[in-house]
């Protein structure tokens, strides 16, 4: 149920997303071609306790006579706590453990956004300030340089509206560095 009320300028809704593990994206982000016997361990060992803890809204902001929405995904604090912790004891485990919860978001906005799938990219919109208003409602604030305020979230045009062109960190986007680098 979307909430909204007179002064704001956005409204959030919270999206039900099916939780899973997508193993061509995790191969694809861990840069490895198969994945051993020791990350398949860690991945099943705490795969299940994250499902709860991955969250998505559908954000529709207002400003002016434009009506914009967005699809924001995100793995609350306990998440972000495991990994982090993960980095003092054994840094192999802490690389399994942050690509994993990188997969998981790439997937769960491939899931709200499926145009994403055929541009292998999600930009990231320009943060209007009812955009801005509505990410810091849901505990997911704007911060400067192009970031999100959780170590593990993504957000997107929703519906899909275009790749590179629209993107708000396109002078600064890893992926077109190296297309441009060859």
């Amino acid at each position: 149920m979307p909430t909204a009320d007179a002064d704001r300028q956005f409204t959030l809704e919270e999206l039900p997303l099916a939780f899973h593990f997508g193993l061509e994206d995790y191969m694809m982000l861990s840069q490895s071609r198969r994945v051993d016997h020791d990350t398949g361990e860690v991945i099943e060992e705490v795969l299940p306790g994250w499902g709860p803890h991955l969250k998505a809204l559908r954000i529709e902001t207002q400003e002016k006579a434009k009506r914009q929405g967005y699809v924001l995904v995100w793995l609350e604090t306990p998440v972000e706590a495991e990994v982090n912790a993960a980095w003092e004891g054994s840094p192999s485990r802490a690389f399994v453990l942050n690509t994993l919860a990188q997969s998981l978001l790439m997937a769960a906005l491939r899931e709200a956004v499926p145009d994403i799938s055929e541009s292998a990219c999600a930009p990231v919109p320009v943060p209007t300030k009812p955009l801005r208003a509505a990410l810091a409602e849901a505990g997911v604030p704007w911060q400067e340089g192009a970031m999100l305020g959780r170590q593990y979230a993504m957000l997107t045009y929703a519906p899909y509206q275009g790749s590179c062109d629209i993107c708000h960190v396109k002078a600064d986007c890893p992926k077109l560095s190296q297309m441009r680098n060859g």
